[in-house]
């Protein structure tokens, strides 16, 4: 037997569920809705392409062996994925690296934050932490570090870590595990994967603070993601504005600093979006300034779907670690087919189609952005690495003079910083110039970057 909200997603009738994260606005004439559309995808960089995206993070690979070399210190981007229970947080994560790590489950599955580091390295390596508890000054005491021999043994670790806190009163903890992976094939990035969040109660309010703590560090971007599926029950916008801020001044300040993502969209294809008043109402809505504002991505599906739209694996908890990465394989595929036959409905709806398929429509499209707000903020960091590094010159003069070998490596140092520098701002531009849009050039002048 259905719901009734269940009934009325599946005939794709007009009257919208409203508890996946999309409120009910006020109703706007059609050409009002469009105009939004217009208005917010045109606010939108344009997702750095896969080969510069690739360029881009080979030359910074080399910036970050020189901060680590000479302790420079560089933060990386932090991506903090926040949504409701079962949204598919977690799948997303694992597309971006490219490998499971947890269980997919229909309840809960990440049950402590998930704060994983990637580096793009010559050798890959498998490092996971964990907190054990606070020290008196509040700060998380960590575990020694377990060197993993490969990627289904973190799948199989960190499932542990997280069934540990199961039989807990609130049955989750704020207390991280840390996930570094290092790889040829990684990109320099840093994302949290946060437990689902329900409304109410002890959990929505740690939830909540880890949130609010990870917000304080000024690189990070929230990737909030809701999905249609009919097991998702809490408002993604309540949750973020509980969680955040409070009135439209402060949602406004988020915009900034958020990549909203419906996920599992191939469902909503069939569902509520197979008409072309709800495509328009469903983007009018999201773009409406008293609701979120921003234009969201649709990514399709990540596991393969069976003739009634449900994984095919899923009446058990899908532990086939070769099934899913052989499954994320081919999901693209399966996205870029789901997406081509919806087209045509927000095509007869007038949305702008084309603009749409290059900023909005597909996970390519998630990791666009993600690389592109990487290279906004990395970027702006060269300059930064310059004065530090003339600094560590400056340094070595005063303090290098009273051996000749030690002269020497200072001269060699001296000899090696122009180019280098020189060959990174070359870089730079070259990436910056293939992509089709002038958001880069003004990252580029509004952080100030030195070009020369």
């Amino acid at each position: 037997m259905t719901s009734n909200n269940e009934e009325r997603v599946q005939s794709g009738g007009s009257n919208m569920r409203q508890d996946n994260g999309l409120p009910k606005a006020n109703e706007q004439p059609p050409n009002v809705w469009k105009q939004k559309v217009e208005e917010k995808l045109s606010e939108m960089p344009s997702p750095l392409s896969p080969d510069a995206a690739v360029a881009f993070f080979d030359a910074m690979s080399e910036v970050y062996r020189v901060s680590d070399e000479y302790n420079l210190e560089l933060p990386f981007t932090n991506f903090v994925f926040f949504g409701p229970q079962s949204a598919g947080k977690s799948t997303l994560v694992e597309r971006i690296l490219g490998f499971p790590i947890t269980i997919i489950r229909d309840v809960i599955g990440t049950r402590r934050p998930l704060i994983i580091t990637t580096r793009r390295r010559d050798a890959e390596r498998y490092v996971v932490r964990y907190a054990t508890g606070r020290n008196a000054g509040g700060a998380f005491v960590q575990s020694s570090e377990e060197v993993l021999p490969d990627r289904m043994t973190i799948r199989d670790r960190i499932i542990d870590l997280n069934d540990e806190v199961k039989g807990t009163d609130s049955g989750v903890s704020d207390l991280p595990i840390y996930l570094e992976v290092d790889g040829p094939q990684q990109l320099t990035l840093r994302f949290v994967d946060l437990m689902g969040y329900q409304e109410h109660g002890a959990q929505a309010d740690m939830i909540a603070q880890v949130l609010r703590n990870e917000l304080q560090n000024e690189r990070t971007i929230v990737v909030g993601v809701s999905a249609p599926d009919m097991f998702v029950q809490s408002r993604l916008l309540s949750a973020i504005k509980t969680c955040l801020y409070n009135g439209k001044e402060g949602l406004q300040k988020l915009r900034s600093r958020m990549i909203f993502c419906v996920n599992k969209a191939d469902k909503a294809f069939v569902g509520p979006l197979r008409t072309k008043e709800n495509t328009l109402r469903f983007y009018g809505q999201y773009c409406d300034d008293a609701n979120f504002g921003l234009l969201p991505l649709l990514v399709g599906d990540s596991c393969e779907l069976d003739e009634n739209g449900e994984p095919k694996k899923l009446g058990e908890p899908v532990k086939d670690f070769a099934w899913l990465e052989q499954d994320y394989a081919g999901a693209p595929a399966r996205e870029e087919a789901s997406i081509r036959k919806w087209l045509p409905i927000p095509r007869e709806a007038g949305l702008p189609i084309e603009e749409m398929t290059k900023k909005a429509l597909g996970f390519h499209c998630l990791l666009g952005m993600i690389n592109a707000y990487v290279m906004k903020r990395d970027l702006s960091q060269l300059g930064r690495i310059q004065d530090k590094l003339e600094q560590h010159i400056q340094h070595l003069r005063e303090t290098l003079r009273m051996n000749e070998e030690e002269s020497s490596h200072l001269i060699n140092f001296e000899d090696d910083l122009p180019p280098f520098l020189r060959k990174m701002m070359q870089l730079t531009r070259e990436i910056a110039y293939q992509i089709p849009s002038t958001a880069v050039q003004a990252w580029l002048a509004n952080e100030g970057v030195r070009t020369e």
